[in-house]
């Protein structure tokens, strides 16, 4: 990695850890940016994928790009520090909260499939999840169990859900697990249809199992009720109930979640699965 690659990539993180920008986001300020110039020949190209190439060293960043978008970062009195390498704000600035969640559930909330392995790998299971505008979640389960849990994010980005078993009788059960997804700054900008995720989970035997997920949207009304929404078992050796799974919203869902589970989630909010 080139030392302008380097710098271009703490440009890039800079402004999506402190003012929230996604690509999209970047892309646009960068545009007007450019605006500002009248011969914009020798000027780098500003668009998403561009922006990301040039993050993922795709292609090369020379230092016209570099003083591009540290003149952009100039306006928002942001430095370079040579001494430390790292963009810091001029001294007595203090980001303004151009992002700040007001709604951190807004795009969230609403109703999803959930749709997982099971553990003993001879089905997929689906779930209904009801996510509220205040991060309330509940999961209908099998045999009249119900998961409560609640939803937190952070970092404008990632969705974490912690969930415990409740029988019919409001017995508790020591069944746990956590769900973690990476939402791509979607929580504040532009709806959601899916998503996926990892989920870790501590059965009543003291297990510990993880697994992937995935979220494919079905209301945005918190409050939605169907008679036809409910928890499903996919054998994995019926070809019509696969097949049909395989032409989802999500792309090739039944696929995707029997081949081998990675510990990383790589796929993105609302990307299209091969």
């Amino acid at each position: 990695m080139s030392d302008y690659h380097l710098r271009f990539k703490k440009a890039i993180d800079f402004l999506k850890n402190t003012k929230g920008y996604i690509y999209t986001d970047i892309s646009e300020k960068l545009g007007d940016y450019k605006k500002r110039f009248t011969k914009t020949r020798n000027l780098p190209a500003t668009s998403e994928s561009k922006i990301s190439r040039f993050y993922k060293g795709g292609d090369e960043v020379t230092l016209p790009v570099i003083n591009f978008i540290e003149g952009y970062l100039k306006t928002l009195r942001i430095k370079w520090n040579e001494e430390i390498e790292k963009y810091e704000l001029e001294e007595g600035i203090e980001i303004e909260e151009e992002y700040i969640v007001r709604e951190p559930f807004k795009n969230v909330k609403g109703v999803y499939e959930m749709y997982h392995l099971s553990h003993s790998r001879d089905t997929i299971l689906k779930n209904i999840i009801w996510i509220t505008n205040e991060g309330e979640v509940s999961i209908d389960g099998f045999s009249n169990c119900i998961h409560k849990g609640t939803a937190k994010i952070f970092k404008h980005t990632f969705l974490s859900i912690q969930l415990e078993m409740i029988h019919s009788t409001l017995r508790q059960e020591p069944f746990y697990y956590n769900i973690l997804a990476n939402l791509d700054g979607n929580i504040e900008n532009g709806n959601i249809y899916h998503f996926f995720g990892i989920s870790t989970t501590i059965s009543m035997n003291n297990e510990v199992a993880a697994n992937k997920r995935v979220f494919i949207k079905l209301s945005d009304d918190e409050n939605e009720r169907h008679e036809d929404w409910i928890h499903e078992l996919i054998y994995i050796n019926d070809t019509e109930a696969i097949n049909k799974l395989n032409e989802s919203k999500a792309g090739k869902l039944a696929d995707y979640l029997l081949e081998s589970s990675a510990s990383i989630i790589k796929e993105k909010t609302n990307q299209k699965i091969n």
